[in-house]
């Protein structure tokens, strides 16, 4: 159109099909995984699983991108955790072993191989240690801040009140200053002036005032990012924990892993961090009742009673280990040092062992459409029959009897009208 500027193109403008990295196909394998993870649903599991081994896993940091991308969408979706755990348990028995492009080749030895799982352990330890990590400078972090935050404040306010005073003295004096025009040059704030160089006014209250919020604004701001990543490392390290509990359920995982684990988030019982206890219980309501009862794989050539005998001595090992851990557990629900929402979740874990492992209520997870219909058909009918009863004798009072009206209630008062009700009381 006339009369409109021309639009400005830059060099990196955003065209559809280009590539940001040196291996335009690997990242558009990358790319493919993504669109199949993100579309992953229990209806179209095995469609799906086909089509990432379809995109073509032919070298080890292809398979390294989908393990990471994987994790990524389990620890981010915990909702969905078991599903990519079943995805994990499917795809490591289908995929084949790569040279490990890092390793030097050695005269006279094969290259060395790696395969799903181990990709998958490395991954589950690096996720490990670096939630610990980010959760030890999120307590510094606290720590220094509750040291010196307050005198550090204080300090602030104080410096911004002496500068505003400094300011308001300085316009008072100013009419009974030389004009800077008057004075030698180089007298001027103790800085060479050229000749005929007028020097900068001094700030004034107002200019001060804005410079000391502008300073306390992008301080709070910092706080507010600090605080975002202190929740995402948060979250992280919760998914993680689900999602290695998951991949043990699985069989990816092996008893030693979880009990490494555990050993690690009850290392400290006298001040323990608010992250270790929640991961602790969410790993022990997911796994606690495998390790209590571990799953003994025979050998070839042993007996009925030899199996047996292994199974009692790894069953009586289980429960040795978690006796010792759910004693530290119970010194812990009792240590008025720690939250009170903390306490009742260590409670909750002791009273699901004590049940059985069995949960209050059921998880929700990802269901088929299938499971979904049907569970909306047993609700409707059970609705209809609620409304067929309800129809015949009344809907139930808040105390568990009749309201009024049907079997066992009063439609208008007792048979005798109400004489007998008093005498009967009284008898009472």
């Amino acid at each position: 159109m006339a009369g409109l500027p021309a639009l400005h193109k830059t060099e990196s403008a955003f065209k559809a099909g280009t590539t940001v990295t040196d291996d335009p196909e690997e990242e558009s394998k990358q790319r493919a995984f993504k669109g199949i993870l993100n579309k992953l649903t229990p209806d179209n599991f095995e469609r799906l699983n086909q089509q990432l081994l379809d995109v073509g896993i032919t070298e080890a940091k292809t398979l390294i991108g989908l393990i990471a991308q994987v994790f990524d969408k389990a620890l981010f979706e915990p909702h969905f955790c078991e599903l990519y755990s079943q995805l994990c348990f499917v795809l490591q028995k289908r995929l084949p072993e790569f040279d490990d492009p890092e390793s030097a080749q050695e005269e006279g030895k094969q290259k060395r191989k790696l395969n799903f799982r181990r990709l998958l352990l490395n991954k589950c330890q690096e996720e490990f240690e670096k939630g610990d990590a980010a959760m030890n400078a999120v307590a510094e972090r606290e720590a220094k801040k509750g040291q010196g935050g307050e005198e550090e404040e204080q300090d602030e306010d104080d410096k911004d009140d002496d500068k505003a005073d400094e300011a308001v003295g300085a316009d008072k004096d100013k009419d009974k200053q030389p004009a800077a025009a008057d004075k030698p040059a180089g007298e001027n704030n103790g800085a060479q002036l050229e000749e005929g160089e007028i020097p900068p006014p001094p700030p004034t209250a107002k200019q001060l005032r804005d410079a000391a919020a502008a300073e306390k604004r992008a301080k709070r701001l910092a706080d507010a990012a600090a605080a975002a990543e202190e929740l995402k490392a948060r979250r992280r390290a919760l998914g993680n924990i689900q999602y290695i509990g998951q991949l043990y359920r699985f069989g990816m995982l092996t008893e030693n892993i979880m009990h490494s684990c555990i050993q690690r988030l009850l290392q400290d019982d006298q001040n323990p961090r608010a992250e270790d206890i929640e991961c602790l219980c969410k790993l022990l309501s997911t796994v606690g009742q495998q390790l209590e009862t571990p799953q003994v794989k025979g050998k070839a050539g042993m007996s009925q009673q030899q199996l047996a005998d292994l199974e009692r001595a790894a069953a009586g090992n289980g429960r040795k280990l978690m006796d010792a851990y759910f004693e530290r557990i119970k010194r812990l629900s009792q240590n008025d040092k720690l939250e009170s929402r903390l306490r009742f979740m260590l409670l909750d874990v002791v009273e699901q062992r004590s049940r059985g492992w069995e949960t209050r209520r059921k998880k929700e997870g990802p269901k088929k459409i299938e499971d979904v219909h049907r569970e909306a058909q047993r609700e409707a009918a059970n609705v209809a029959r609620r409304d067929e009863r309800g129809g015949r004798g009344g809907p139930p009072d808040r105390m568990g009897g009749r309201d009024r009206g049907g079997p066992g209630g009063y439609s208008s008062g007792p048979p005798d009208g109400g004489r007998s009700a008093g005498p009967a009381l009284l008898r009472r």
